[in-house]
């Protein structure tokens, strides 16, 4: 008895040794969980203060910010192109015009929801630039939970501290665009997709996904594209978890609730202009400035028509309109202009083909691109009415490279899970490269960008940790890779740098600070001399100064000149006409 104690005592200890020894590499596996596990439980231990901090510290960045550009940017109260015709059609809509009187020509909901706090408050730039502000330190939280649900909290927090102090984030919310409204519903919409994953039974969670993703069309219908890769995503990924019968009414709810915003605005647009028009009507010409003859990637006006009949949204519907018209001989409803514009650029692409393959190849690394392009504001002039924004804050360039990183390495080990961050994101790369890219378009975008990039940073630090060389080497390399895609100098920029001082010129104008605005002509000249608006208008400053009386002449002159050339009666008139009054003014 006494040796089968010994032994049972001795097999006893063997198995307690044998199960307390690890393998270096199992300890060193452990040790790596529990540092991972740690980081993001730490974030979620202290996860309502962390939110309340990264909000406030965007809220903060945002109103130093504001108070800047109230006092010293021009277009603060002055706004132009995209940002005036929002805030006049706002103004119409608060003053009682909601139903308006035509077939919409740009998406509606960010007028209207502008009309409705001008309802409110006035027709008030002041308080629609600092609700703009706080809605977008609002969505520090909102990228949070979606990193949280998706990536990690510790993913989520570094996003969302990003975006904080995100350079184009900081900027965008002061200015009367889009990007403002649709930024927040695109994270509302991918967290309400998320959730629907997690609760694939629950109808109303996928009714909510469909109302929001309808919401977000009203503002920019491209979004509308989501359901493309959605549904394949719904059905592989549910389709075990689910019946048939099951998953058809998932599909079904999140399509009727999607249609239940959108087709009453179809139905105004029939009632109102007698034409059946999904959203809004500018699919067409935008299609064409995308891809028409001359197309370059970026906005540009197209020289079927002088670039100063089609500088916003609304001279361009009537410079379509008129083309469209006397092509085909005939007075065209919205829908028939559009179709024209579709019609004219795929005729193009198919004489084309190999110029097209390599537009889109363009378009995709535009997308990417550190180059901030843009047709309402130009950031890099309007860095110097805002100190912050000359502070060394993060931009694209540096989110782009992480966010390639990121996208590479959370597909291994997220799959399904983060796939409507991903379907975001090839969204907007599709419809972009379908039209043409700019930066306030990529902007709804740009969280799942910085959500992406937090994560290669994330991932980056816990291999750094971990001591694991190797696949930190082939992320390093792949990053560089990616820095060099995202920094190709894609865009001549200095050919629409001459708009950038002509719009500044208006603006200092409009504010009779007419030095500064002769002195933003005259550098739009010099970069564009071709340019007949910078003239004119160099031209109408000049000759209210009488020492100045000899440079009115020859701006006058010269906008004859090119008046001729472009074959534009109105400026070959108004010269002439100026040209005599300052011939009687020297007799």
């Amino acid at each position: 008895m006494s040796i089968k104690r010994d032994d049972n005592r001795k097999s006893l200890r063997v198995e307690s040794e044998i199960e307390c020894y690890h393998h270096p590499m199992a300890r060193s596996k452990s040790k790596a969980t529990t540092s991972k596990i740690g980081l993001s439980a730490m974030v979620e231990k202290r996860e309502r203060l962390v939110v309340i901090g990264l909000v406030a510290l965007g809220l903060l960045v945002r109103l130093v910010h504001f108070f800047q550009i109230e006092a010293n940017d021009p277009y603060f109260y002055f706004p132009s192109v995209d940002p005036g015709v929002y805030h006049d059609w706002a103004t119409r809509i608060a003053s009682g015009e909601w139903l308006g009187d035509d077939v919409f020509f740009l998406a509606p909901l960010y007028p209207y929801a502008l009309g409705v706090l001008y309802k409110i408050t006035g027709a008030s730039l002041y308080a629609a630039r600092l609700f703009q502000l706080v809605i977008g330190a609002g969505s520090c939280a909102l990228i949070y939970l979606l990193g949280k649900r998706t990536l990690g909290a510790a993913t989520g927090a570094l996003a969302a501290l990003t975006w904080s102090v995100y350079s184009m984030s900081v900027f965008y919310d002061g200015v009367l665009l889009v990007a403002a409204i649709q930024t927040p519903l695109n994270l509302l919409l991918a967290l309400a997709l998320v959730r629907a994953s997690s609760r694939p039974n629950d109808a109303l969670n996928w009714a909510l996904a469909g109302v929001l993703l309808g919401i977000s069309a009203l503002a920019r219908p491209n979004v509308l594209l989501l359901v493309i890769p959605i549904l394949p995503w719904m059905y592989f990924s549910f389709r075990n978890k689910l019946s048939k019968m099951r998953l058809a009414i998932a599909v079904v709810v999140l399509g009727v609730s999607t249609c239940a915003v959108v087709l009453p605005v179809t139905f105004r647009n029939l009632v109102v202009g007698d034409d059946i028009v999904l959203i809004s009507a500018q699919g067409g010409a935008n299609f064409y400035i995308g891809n028409g003859p001359g197309a370059t990637g970026v906005f540009r006006v197209p020289s079927v028509f002088p670039p100063t009949r089609a500088d916003d949204p609304m001279q361009q519907r009537l410079a379509y309109a008129k083309v469209a018209g006397g092509d085909l001989g005939e007075d065209l409803a919205p829908s028939e202009i559009s179709r024209y514009w579709w019609n004219r650029a795929s005729s193009h692409i198919a004489a084309h083909p190999g110029q097209w393959i390599r537009l889109m190849g363009l378009k995709l690394g535009l997308f990417f691109n550190e180059f901030e392009s843009g047709n309402s504001r130009d950031y890099p002039s309007s860095r110097n009415f805002s100190s912050v924004l000359k502070l060394p804050l993060p931009t694209f360039g540096l989110v782009a490279p992480l966010a390639l990183l990121g996208m590479a390495l959370a597909w291994k080990k997220k799959g399904a899970l983060v796939f409507p961050l991903y379907a975001m994101v090839l969204t907007y790369v599709v419809s972009l490269m379908i039209f043409f890219v700019l930066s306030h378009y990529r902007m709804p975008v740009a969280p799942f960008l910085v959500l992406f990039a937090a994560y290669g940073v994330i991932w980056s630090a816990e291999k750094i940790r971990e001591r694991r060389m190797l696949p930190l080497g082939l992320a390093a390399g792949a990053l560089v890779l990616g820095i060099a895609f995202t920094q190709m100098d894609l865009v001549d920029e200095t050919g629409s740098r001459f708009m950038v001082h002509y719009n500044l010129g208006n603006k200092f104008r409009q504010m009779k600070n007419i030095d500064r605005a002769i002195e933003e002509y005259e550098r739009s000249i010099d970069l564009n001399p071709q340019y007949i608006s910078s003239h004119h208008n160099l031209a109408l400053m000049t000759e209210r100064m009488p020492k100045r009386r000899t440079r009115a002449v020859a701006a006058w002159e010269r906008v004859l000149e090119l008046g001729n050339q472009n074959k534009d009666a109105m400026y070959v008139e108004r010269a002439r006409q100026h040209l005599r009054h300052l011939s009687s003014l020297d007799r």
